[in-house]
C-alpha cells in the first residue's frame, strides 16, 4: 500500500474479472489490508480532474499467518490443568504455572501491535473509523485494551523477551500464543517432544451475552504487479499478462500442487502457509488440526492499511515499553502516543492531498 500511495502498483480492480477471482480463493478478510482508500481533498480533485476517489485493491495474498495457542499435552495431563479459552482462563492459569516455576508466552518484541490488535478486536473494537482519517483509540475499548496488553507485563511479569521454540521444547514455557507455521518448525526442531505438543484456538474475550469472541490478526504477504514508468499501447499488454500469472499462482489447484511438492522433497518442516483459504484445507492436516486452524482463519481479521499506518506498531510498542520501564500510567501513556500516531496520519494525508480528519 505504500507503494499504491506514490501510484507505484498496479490496481488489480482495473481487471475485469478481479472480483469472481478474487472470491474463489480469498476471505474477505485476506484483501482487507491489499485495499487502499483514496479520497481527495476537494481542492485537489478540482486542480486534477484525473484524479477520482477511489478504493483499489494492489496485491494478492500470497502467504498467510494467523496466531493459535500451542500447549505440551505432557505437562497439561501431569498437572491436570486445563486449555485456556477465555483470557480470565489464562490469567488463571498463570498462577499455577507460577507455582512450578513455568511461564506463558505472549509475543511482544518484534510484534507491534498484533496481541493489542487481537484484544481490540475481541472486544469489539477496531483501527480506524470509516472514512481512516485518524487512528480509532480515543475510544473506552481501545483503552481498556491497552490496559489489559499492558496487565500481562506489568501484573502477572510475562516476560518480553524469550525464545519460545527452546523453551517449549524444554518445558519451561508449555503454553504461548504463536503463528500457526511455528507448527513447521516443531515438527524439525523438537522430534524428542513429538506426540507431547499440540495447539488450540486463540483464548477469546467473554461478550454481554455470554458468548466467546476469539478473533486473531492475519498477517499476509502479497503478489502485485509494478505499475510501468511509462503506460502506451505497446505496453498495456504487459497487466494483462502479469494478471494472468497471478491468478495462476495463486489458483487453488497450483497453491495445492506446489506445496504437496515442496512438503514430499522437505518435509512437514516445509509446510506451506498459502494465501488461499482452499488450498489450505487441503494440505497434509490431521482432522482435528483442520478444525482448529479453519475455525480460527475464518475467525481472522485484516487490518485496512492507510498513510501513515506504519506508525501505530512501533508507538503501541514505544507506549507499552514507557509503561513497563516507567511505571507509567497506562491511559495517560496511551494518550500520549494516540496524539502522535494521529498527527502522522494526518502528515501523511496532507503530503498525499488525501481528505483530512475534520477537527473535533
Amino acid at each position: 500500500v505504500n507503494y499504491a500511495i506514490r501510484g507505484a502498483v498496479y490496481d488489480l480492480t482495473n481487471q475485469p474479472d478481479f472480483e469472481e477471482a478474487v472470491k474463489e480463493r480469498f476471505t474477505e478478510q485476506e484483501i482487507i489490508p491489499m485495499m487502499y482508500k483514496e479520497e481527495y481533498d476537494e481542492e485537489t480533485l478540482a486542480k486534477n480532474p484525473q484524479l477520482k476517489n477511489h478504493t483499489g485493491c494492489y496485491g494478492l495474498p500470497n502467504t498467510t499467518g494467523f496466531l493459535v495457542m500451542f500447549y505440551r499435552t505432557d505437562i497439561f495431563e501431569e498437572n491436570g490443568w486445563e486449555v485456556p479459552k477465555t483470557w480470565d482462563d489464562v490469567s488463571n492459569l498463570v498462577k499455577e504455572l507460577n507455582v512450578k516455576n513455568l511461564s506463558f508466552y505472549l509475543p511482544f518484541e518484534g510484534a507491534g501491535s498484533t496481541i493489542y490488535s487481537t484484544l481490540l478486536y475481541q472486544m469489539g473494537g477496531q483501527f480506524y473509523p470509516e472514512d481512516q482519517t485518524r487512528c480509532d483509540f480515543s475510544t473506552e475499548v481501545a483503552k481498556k485494551a491497552f490496559e489489559q496488553w499492558c496487565s500481562y507485563f506489568c501484573d502477572y511479569g510475562f516476560e518480553k523477551a524469550a525464545n519460545f521454540t527452546n523453551r517449549f521444547r524444554s518445558g519451561e514455557m508449555p503454553i504461548g500464543i504463536s503463528s500457526y507455521t511455528l507448527y513447521n518448525t516443531l515438527s524439525v526442531f523438537a522430534p524428542d517432544i513429538a506426540g507431547k505438543w499440540s495447539f488450540a484456538p486463540l483464548p477469546g474475550t467473554i461478550k454481554e451475552d455470554g458468548s466467546v469472541e476469539n478473533k486473531g490478526v492475519l498477517s499476509i504477504t502479497s503478489s502485485i504487479i509494478m505499475k510501468q514508468k511509462k503506460e502506451t499501447e505497446e505496453n498495456a499488454w504487459i497487466y494483462d499478462a502479469s494478471w494472468s500469472f497471478l491468478k495462476w499462482w495463486t489458483s487453488t489447484d497450483v497453491q495445492v500442487k506446489y506445496a504437496r511438492e515442496i512438503e514430499s522433497i522437505l518435509g512437514s518442516g516445509a509446510r506451506h502457509n498459502t494465501g488461499n483459504r482452499y488450498a489450505f484445507e487441503q494440505l497434509a492436516w490431521t482432522q482435528d488440526e483442520l478444525d482448529i486452524l479453519t475455525s480460527q482463519f475464518d475467525n481472522a481479521f485484516g487490518i485496512p492499511e492507510v498513510a501513515g499506518g506504519y506508525y501505530i506498531g512501533r508507538n503501541l510498542e514505544n507506549a507499552i515499553r514507557e509503561v513497563i520501564s516507567n511505571d507509567s500510567n497506562p491511559r495517560e501513556t496511551f494518550a500520549e502516543y494516540v496524539e502522535l500516531i494521529d498527527s502522522e496520519i494526518d502528515r501523511k494525508r496532507e503530503e498525499f492531498n488525501l481528505l483530512r480528519a475534520k477537527e473535533n
